[in-house]
């Protein structure tokens, strides 16, 4: 048995019986094609919804962007614990509640607002987070500490024995 698909949808078959060497075929043809009527209906169809099209693609990739970011924001609180400051997190807490809310039925622009003012103080957060470790009183010992830390410096090629 041989199938056969050429280039405009025919399929050819042929079976051979080997024993008595008979051999049968049939060729099956798509008899259901597009008028060239019913393709430019389509192609106008098409035409016309491109802009709704567009502008539905843009509020679903607004909302992902929410999306995300409310996920985020909600992880960057929990790992960042006691280390952001009651009204920030209160701030943020907020923020995120106001995009959920406006998640499913608000507009693109809506939802490209709110998720703004979310990152804002999302990295308000993240930069508050990173700037408190750095944040130490400067001594009058800074000096002494650089002379200790000068002696403890090896040079390269010099050998250490502990």
């Amino acid at each position: 048995v041989t199938f056969d698909l050429d280039a405009n949808g025919i399929l050819n078959v042929a079976a051979k019986d080997k024993a008595t060497n008979k051999e049968q075929k049939i060729t099956i043809q798509g008899s259901t094609g597009l008028s060239k009527d019913e393709v430019e209906r389509i192609t106008k169809e098409a035409e016309k919804h491109a802009e709704e099209d567009k502008l539905k693609k843009e509020r679903i990739d607004a909302r992902n962007q929410a999306d995300g970011l409310i996920f985020t924001a909600e992880k960057t609180l929990k790992d960042a614990g006691d280390k952001v400051k009651k009204e920030d997190r209160d701030e943020v807490e907020t923020k995120i509640k106001a995009l959920k809310d406006v998640l499913e039925s608000g507009s693109k622009d809506e939802l490209e607002a709110k998720t703004k003012d979310l990152s804002e103080s999302i990295q308000k957060v993240g930069a508050a987070m990173y700037q408190k470790p750095e944040e130490k009183k400067p001594d009058d010992s800074s000096a002494e500490a650089e002379a200790k830390t000068d002696k403890d410096k090896v040079q390269e090629g010099e050998v250490v024995k502990e």
